[in-house]
């Protein structure tokens, strides 16, 4: 038996009924102004893009016949999807890198008692 080992203790446990969150100066200074302003221009760039693509592939399946199938429309609904993502949620997240406070703060649609 000399490729087992015997453990005679149990590990300690942590207590968890704490929950260990970073502070909001944490959080900030996480990554500096020059990162967060290179991430914007990266995520504006994939908005762009992301209007740019769906917009094409959903004018392509209405206005080519031989694109009308089954499973295009599928292929349409999820660019629709991917849409309405690139229009209501990245500009929010680019808002909120761009700012130096919280995105608690930031985000004008979270009701006043979750801030």
């Amino acid at each position: 038996m000399s490729g087992f080992v015997l453990i005679t203790e149990a590990p300690a446990v942590p207590n968890t009924t704490e929950v260990m969150t970073p502070s909001e100066t944490e959080l900030e200074t996480y990554y500096t102004s020059t990162e967060r302003v290179i991430m914007a221009c990266v995520l504006i760039f994939c908005i762009i893009l992301t209007f740019i693509g769906n917009s094409l592939m959903l004018w392509s399946i209405k206005f080519v016949p031989a694109l009308q199938t089954v499973n295009n429309v599928f292929l349409a609904s999820l660019c629709l999807a991917n849409l309405i993502n690139g229009f209501f949620t990245m500009p929010f997240i680019v808002s909120s890198m761009l700012s130096d406070q919280s995105p608690k703060k930031v985000w004008i649609l979270i009701p006043k008692h979750l801030q």
